[in-house]
């Protein structure tokens, strides 16, 4: 009888380079062609028409500003557009366009992002002045508030993003973050991927903003319920703002030198500024938190691209009164501040000859 089984001590054949060659280009081919599918389809589509980022940024490349100003909800919600172009054509006799291009928890990965935004717009017809307003808690270190790569970010991640994102990536973790989320849709957008299957949500509803990126029109609130909802937020940055908590002097400098860099490049003025706040969050300027370490670093930042920093954490005429909590303004307070802006900023950044 003729025993056709192979010998057990008989070890199987080695799979050759190029097999696995093979397996690996098969495998890939089904990734990428599987993602690109995904990444037309109209769930893919209606999650950006539903999130700030990728709304704000193809509002912004149509919108035919000559300023956009970018920066946390603080902006977002506080910055009146109309304001500041009325403030400018009052001061210079021009009309200049702004674009409010703040977003919720907005960070350096938003500004990063905006401003490549800002550069894919011919030369020609691009806005000429790019304003970036920072929180000290952006700067909290360590670990850092967020990343880049952060989730919150990473459904308005494309593929042109990839390569300005890893020229200013501080780190290789970080980096590759970029390029794992840039390259796969599937996975920039799992959590609402994993929402929709474990919970059937459908995407989140369509997100309206003006042409100009919106903001200001914040209604007033009476005195104790804005000095109730200051002080709870004064109490909930102290993780952030308290020592021991540091400046990050690493992730900042990466993204705003690159930032600053490619923008100035592109014909782009560029100016820094810091949040405004109620008067009840000046518990978190003292000597025992990070906020006179931020203002000095940032100052030096700054003056090493050669780039203005105004901070507007106080400001004459601005009281409680003129926000709904601990940062941001109502639109009597908008006002304020968007001539302060136009006033102590835009105007310099517009008469500078410098490019």
């Amino acid at each position: 009888m003729v025993n056709d089984a192979a010998p057990l001590d008989r070890a199987p054949a080695r799979s050759s380079i190029r097999d696995f060659a093979i397996a690996l280009l098969t495998m890939m081919t089904v990734l990428v062609g599987g993602d690109g599918m995904f990444r037309d389809s109209r769930f893919s589509r209606s999650v950006d028409r539903g999130s700030w980022m990728p709304v704000k940024r193809a509002l912004l490349a149509k919108s035919g500003a000559d300023i956009v100003v970018v920066g946390s909800s603080v902006i977002a919600e506080g910055m009146s557009p109309t304001a500041v172009s009325a403030r400018l054509l009052e001061r210079t006799g021009k009309t200049f366009k702004v674009f409010n291009g703040g977003v919720s928890a907005g960070g350096f990965a938003a500004d990063f992002l905006t401003a490549d935004t800002v550069l894919e717009i011919p030369r020609e017809a691009r806005p000429k002045y790019f304003v970036v307003s920072f929180s000290p808690t952006e700067f909290s270190c360590c670990p850092q508030l967020e990343i880049a790569s952060d989730t919150k970010w990473a459904n308005t991640l494309r593929l042109p993003d990839l390569l300005p994102l890893l020229s200013a990536a501080p780190t290789f973790e970080e980096g590759a973050n970029d390029l794992v989320l840039t390259a796969f849709r599937l996975l920039a957008i799992r959590p609402n991927v994993i929402a929709m299957i474990t919970e059937l949500t459908p995407a989140p509803p369509v997100a309206t903003w003006p042409a100009d990126g919106g903001g200001g029109g914040i209604p007033p609130v009476d005195a104790s319920t804005q000095d109730f909802r200051a002080r709870h937020r004064a109490e909930s940055f102290k993780s952030m703002m308290l020592k021991p908590k540091t400046v990050d002097r690493v992730t900042p400098r990466a993204y705003l030198t690159r930032m600053v860099s490619r923008l100035r490049a592109g014909g782009v003025k560029v100016a820094f500024i810091g949040n405004p706040q109620a008067p009840q969050m000046a518990v978190l300027d003292g000597p025992d938190s990070i906020y006179p370490e931020f203002e000095v670093y940032l100052r030096e930042l700054a003056a090493s691209m050669n780039v203005s920093f105004t901070s507007m954490r106080e400001m004459e005429g601005v009281t409680a009164s003129d926000f709904v909590d601990g940062d941001h303004l109502d639109r009597n307070g908008s006002v304020k501040f968007s001539n302060k802006l136009a006033d102590e900023v835009l105007l310099k950044l517009i008469a500078d000859p410098a490019p």
